[in-house]
């Protein structure tokens, strides 16, 4: 049983800003960027004085391939930098500790990523005290925010380990602090452990640590860390690598943080290039020729809170299916690793060659403390085979049972230049711009921006984000979102669903309005629709349309949610 303390007493009177480790593959450089490299002289990461990180990838020659900002905020998140060299916390992270005899070490041994892992360990532990793992990170007030990472526990004994996020104002003054435990009797396996949390009204850093603790005298423990994550995050994904952009060797088949299972033999797992709805890369599973129910899935297991709702969801593109079916599944287990149920939702079979949203709402049993999320092919006759492409999976608290991938917008990459994760755009009128807003650009919201201008009138002119999603036949389903209108002229904001047959037939549509007048507020535009018995997936809109030639808008929209 968890202790009902809320105590974490490790170090209240050391609370210092603490400068980052520093050795021959750091650079500190001018305008308050530092800069990191690899063992082969390579510029990996460029931390840049608003605390995002450029991050550059290679290919197999040393050319670079890609340059991006990452929404991970942490340098070194997979401890590979100074992989090579003899010291006991990789490059850009810092220890601490006030017990017994702590020992960190940088392993070539249990990893997830490239090469190496981080190891901490302690013994005769006293009462009260920890070893952790921690790196400092600047950050805005009154943000959603998102810590985790993959652990994997070697032994523990009379002691927890736990992620903790400490936050501070200008002054240096401790504001809050938050922590969550990995579960006991869960050993010699990585599982993604994930702390969410919304940031002090005034806080200007973050402290985010990994480690162990005791509230027994004697407590011992070692476990291994890698993949590490804090991002601002609205819709809260607790899964690590959920768009599968980790893939440090270049060449492995599987991306970092997940895992594979098949009782069919021969699946093939490659992380491709294209096609893609979030980042540049995505998770490609082609099986052979399987038994009557064999399967093959892509997983991760994820550290979950017993009686919450939520859901898990992915962008999916059916390439060819023969006597099989795509699936998302669920499997719920308890601290003994003992299996407590499943929930499983299926692809429409089909439906080929374009990616839709997959999505699967449940609620944890009350005895949960590990969730394992499949995405995958099973057979259902003898024969049955497959290739997809899977991109952007999610896993999150959602008492909305939102049906859509990245609601909030809070996911861009460079491959989708302006337009956020998952959507897409169609116009037939005018010029349009889009930018996705963040914290770094404004305090007030996240968010996809939209304009367009010189709009037609003829066939009644439009420009449209959406998103296609899997849907059941005769279903009451919400669509809504969160919008601030700036400015419209001889234009109208709508939103819009249709709804589709297996054979991609338009079997009907609504419309809604933004009300005219309402400018420079967030309100909520809503439609309801029960959804034709033979729909098998819907397209969701929210766009301008021109209600006169010459029109011109702009607006903003905060949150969609399909229900």
């Amino acid at each position: 049983m968890l202790s009902s303390k809320p105590k974490i007493t490790f170090y209240l009177t050391l609370l210092i800003i603490s400068t980052l480790f520093i050795n021959d593959t750091v650079v500190m450089g001018a305008g308050g960027k530092t800069y990191y490299y690899d063992t082969n002289g390579r510029l990996v990461n460029e931390a840049l004085h608003s605390n995002e990180i450029m991050e550059y990838q290679y290919d197999l020659n040393g050319n670079v391939k890609r340059k991006f900002r990452s929404n991970n905020m942490l340098v070194n998140p997979n401890f590979e930098l100074n992989a090579s060299r003899a010291t006991d916390i990789a490059s850009g992270w810092d220890k601490w500790s006030d017990t017994g005899s702590a020992l960190f070490q940088v392993i070539p041994a249990s990893v997830v990523s490239k090469s190496v892992a981080q190891k901490v360990s302690a013994s005769g532990m006293r009462l009260g005290t920890a070893a952790w793992l921690f790196q400092d990170v600047a950050v805005k007030g009154n943000l959603p925010v998102l810590f985790n990472g993959d652990v994997s526990i070697e032994n523990i004994n009379k002691a927890k380990v736990s992620l903790c996020i400490q936050y501070f104002d200008a002054a240096n003054t401790l504001l809050s602090q938050k922590t969550v435990d990995y579960p006991s009797g869960a050993l010699n396996s990585y599982m993604t452990l994930s702390l969410t949390d919304i940031t002090p009204p005034n806080t200007v850093r973050a402290r985010a640590h990994v480690g162990i603790r005791t509230e027994e005298g004697g407590g011992s423990g070692a476990f291994y860390v890698d993949n590490m994550a804090f991002r601002y995050d609205t819709a809260g994904n607790i899964l690590n690598n959920p768009s599968f952009e980790n893939n440090l060797s270049g060449q492995k088949e599987i991306a970092e943080s997940w895992s594979r299972w098949s009782d069919s033999g021969g699946s093939v797992l490659q992380v491709v290039s294209s096609p893609v709805t979030s980042g540049v890369r995505a998770q490609k599973l082609t099986t052979p020729t399987m038994k009557s129910g064999g399967a093959s899935w892509l997983f991760q297991d994820v550290i979950v809170q017993p009686n919450v709702p939520i859901s898990a969801s992915g962008n999916i593109v059916v390439d060819q299916l023969t006597s099989a079916k795509v699936c998302i599944v669920i499997q719920f287990f308890d601290e003994k690793n003992k299996f407590l149920s499943q929930q499983a939702v299926d692809y429409p079979a089909g439906i080929l060659k374009k990616y839709m949203t997959l999505a699967l709402n449940t609620t944890t049993p009350s005895d949960a403390v590990r969730a394992r999320v499949h995405v995958g092919i099973q057979a259902i006759a003898e024969g049955g085979n497959g290739a997809i492409y899977v991109d952007h999976m999610a896993l999150n608290r959602d008492p909305q049972r939102n049906m859509l991938s990245n609601p909030s917008f809070d996911t861009i990459s460079t491959a989708n230049v302006g337009i956020a994760d998952s959507w897409q755009t169609w116009s037939d009128t005018g010029n349009h711009t889009f930018q996705v807003l963040s914290p770094f650009q404004t305090t007030n919201t996240y968010g996809q921006k939209f304009s367009s201008v010189n709009m037609k009138k003829e066939k009644n002119g439009a420009v449209w984000l959406l998103q296609d999603v899997v849907v059941s036949g005769n279903k009451l389903v919400e669509f809504k979102g969160n919008i601030l209108v700036e400015s419209v002229v001889q234009i109208k904001v709508s939103l819009c669903i249709q709804f589709f047959d297996r054979n991609d037939a338009l079997l009907s549509e609504k419309y809604v309005d933004y009300p005219a007048g309402v400018l420079q507020k967030f309100s909520t535009l809503s439609l309801t629709e029960k959804t034709p018995s033979n729909a098998v997936s819907a397209r969701v809109h929210v766009g301008l349309q021109a209600t006169a030639a010459g029109g011109s808008g702009t607006f903003y929209v905060k949150q969609m949610i399909l229900k």
